[in-house]
């Protein structure tokens, strides 16, 4: 556990990060926040490189 706080601590605060942001889901919330800036959003590294 890294920040030593309960599943239910997260849950809480999701559903409010959630109703403050006017989503339904976490994952309409998660694409709010990367299209309003509030997450910076990077694509993966690939696992293979491409041969050229």
């Amino acid at each position: 556990m890294i920040l030593e706080i309960s599943e239910n601590t997260v849950n809480f605060h999701l559903k409010n990060v959630i109703r403050k942001m006017g989503t339904n889901n976490r994952t309409h919330g998660i694409v709010k926040a990367i299209r309003l800036g509030l997450i910076e959003f990077s694509a993966p590294a690939r696992a293979t490189p491409t041969l050229t």
